[in-house]
C-alpha cells in the first residue's frame, strides 16, 4: 500500500516563471510539488493581468482540479502576495505556508512610486536591463528573467500592473486575518522596508513565525535552493528551522 504524497505549491516571483522554482522542487522529491505559472507570466504571459486576487483565483481553480486534500504553500515576492490572498480568502485548504520577500508596511509617497513604475517599465523590453533588474534584486542567475529565447517571462505592461497592484494591497490586513500557521521570511540584505515591516507586524500575528535569512537578498531561495528546501521541509515537519534563519529582531546583519 502506497502513501499519497503531500502537495506543496511553489509560487514564483514577479517577472519570472515557474522554472525559477524547479531547483527547489527537485530537492523535495517526497512531496508532490506543483509549480504553476502565475497569470501574465511564463507560459501564461499572454493572459491579461488585472490584480493579485485574480491570480489567487486562478491558482485556487487549478488546485480544485489537481488536488484532493490540504496543501502547503510557498511563495516568493509576487508568489508570496498570491499565497497571502489564498490564505486570507480561504480559497484553498492550506495546512501551512511560507512567504518570503513581501512588505507589510503601507508605502509612503505612493504617487511617486507609481510614477517611477510608469517611467521604468518600458525598459524591461530589453534583455540586458531585465538582467540588471534581476541582479539588483539579488538574483545571482539573471537569466531567470528571460525565457530560453531571450524573451521576457512577463510583458512590461504586466510588470507595471502588478507593481501598482502591490502598492494598492493592504498586506498587513492579509497577514492578520490569515488563519493558517505561517512562516514569513526576508533576506537580511533586502531593503530596510521589507525587514523592518516584519518586526512591525510580528506582534499582530498570533499564528505566525517571522525570520531573517542570514546574508540573503530578495532572491535568496533561488540562489540557494538547498537552503530553501531545508527550510520548507523543517517548517512543514514542525522541526527547528536551519541556523541560517534568525529571529527578526536579532538578525546578525539586519540593517
Amino acid at each position: 500500500m502506497t502513501t499519497e504524497k503531500q502537495t506543496l505549491v511553489l509560487l514564483h516571483g514577479g517577472a519570472m516563471s515557474a522554472n525559477s522554482l524547479h531547483p527547489i522542487a527537485e530537492r523535495l522529491p517526497h512531496f508532490r510539488c506543483l509549480t504553476p505559472d502565475i497569470r501574465g507570466h511564463g507560459r501564461n504571459r499572454d493572459v491579461s493581468f488585472s490584480g493579485i486576487g485574480q491570480c489567487a483565483g486562478d491558482i485556487a481553480s487549478l488546485l480544485q482540479g489537481e488536488v484532493h486534500g490540504p496543501v502547503y504553500l510557498f511563495g516568493l515576492s509576487l508568489g508570496g502576495y498570491v499565497a497571502m490572498h489564498l490564505l486570507a480568502d480561504r480559497k484553498v485548504p492550506a495546512m501551512t505556508a511560507i512567504v518570503s520577500g513581501v512588505t507589510f508596511s503601507e508605502p509612503r509617497m505612493t504617487w511617486a512610486l507609481n510614477a517611477l513604475v510608469d517611467v521604468t517599465y518600458p525598459l524591461l523590453c530589453m534583455e540586458r536591463l531585465r538582467k540588471l533588474a534581476g541582479r539588483l534584486a539579488g538574483i545571482e542567475n539573471p537569466s531567470l528573467m528571460s525565457d530560453p529565447d531571450g524573451r521576457a517571462w512577463a510583458h512590461p505592461e504586466t510588470v507595471r500592473d502588478l507593481a501598482r497592484a502591490v502598492l494598492r494591497t493592504k498586506q498587513q490586513d492579509l497577514a492578520t486575518t490569515n488563519p493558517v500557521r505561517s512562516l514569513y521570511l526576508a533576506g537580511s540584505r533586502e531593503p530596510n522596508g521589507v525587514t523592518r515591516s516584519l518586526a512591525e507586524i510580528e506582534p499582530l500575528c498570533t499564528n505566525a513565525h517571522f525570520g531573517i535569512v542570514k546574508s540573503g537578498r530578495h532572491g535568496w531561495c533561488l540562489n540557494d535552493p538547498d537552503l530553501a528546501a531545508r527550510i520548507i521541509e523543517a517548517w512543514i515537519r514542525n522541526q527547528p528551522l536551519p541556523s541560517e534563519v534568525t529571529p527578526v529582531k536579532q538578525g546578525p546583519d539586519h540593517r
